[in-house]
């Protein structure tokens, strides 16, 4: 009757966490954790311990913890904290509401143009509102890459092939924030944002940031942070020299 249960409340966990695969391996006294993918020391949000080694956890990667000011880890994880095992590589600007959402890095890039002289807009390419809700950082940033080649649109191009260090693999999946984002994170959110980055030992904001949101055909939105006093907004023109901090979705 004991082993019963016990096969009972553990297909009930792993169906729970998409890994009814693991359930045939269980009874091997073989098996192997780590190949399972039970790989992680803990998991902060919640998880599965190993059968067959309790130091070894299968955590699931669910984005329904994140917060905003939470980090965003190398392996798509959220934690309200540094984690042993884990590699930071942004702090979660922003949610969407449908369990993902867009995280932004620990380090500036150097200051780039937006596009070079006598390159225009793609006619596609849509106005921002003066509402500053645009949330559309990847799909914006990749119209530009589309578009062009670097030596036309720089910024977007810089974003594009950026990469921390610790991640390389998450090259390509970078972007210029949109205006909403910055906007959002900003107002709403810039103590625990702050907190996070200071907690990192990260770069803090500083400077003139471009933006992928359109203002009436002449430039780009940007961001002024201005330390202890927040934020300024204004439109920068394409051949201004602003840096990029660039957003990863999740």
């Amino acid at each position: 009757m004991k082993k019963i249960m016990f096969l009972s409340s553990f297909t009930l966990m792993s169906l729970f966490l998409g890994e009814s695969k693991v359930l045939a391996q269980c009874a091997n006294v073989n098996f192997d954790c780590r190949a399972a993918g039970y790989t992680q020391t803990s998991c902060p949000s919640g998880g599965v311990r190993c059968p067959t080694d309790n130091s070894l956890w299968y955590c699931p990667q669910n984005t329904a913890f994140c917060e905003v000011g939470y980090i965003l880890n190398s392996d798509m994880s959220c934690t309200k904290n540094k984690v042993s095992g884990k590699t930071p590589i942004a702090v979660v600007a922003y949610l969407d509401g449908k369990g993902g959402g867009q995280a932004i890095s620990l380090e500036d890039l150097p200051a780039q143009v937006m596009m070079a002289s006598g390159v225009t807009i793609p006619d596609s390419y849509e106005e921002t509102s003066f509402a500053m809700t645009g949330v559309k950082s990847c799909e914006k940033t990749q119209l530009l890459i589309n578009s062009g080649d670097k030596s036309k649109f720089p910024a977007a191009w810089a974003a594009y092939e950026y990469a921390p260090a610790a991640a390389p693999n998450t090259k390509g999946k970078w972007c210029i924030p949109d205006v909403g984002v910055l906007f959002y994170a900003r107002r709403a959110y810039a103590a625990e944002i702050d907190a996070a980055i200071k907690n990192l030992n990260a770069e803090e904001f500083t400077d003139y940031y471009w933006t992928t949101s359109l203002t009436e055909k002449r430039g780009m939105y940007s961001f002024h942070f201005v330390k202890d006093d927040g934020i300024t907004t204004s439109y920068g023109y394409y051949d201004r020299n602003y840096k990029i901090r660039p957003v990863i979705e999740f």
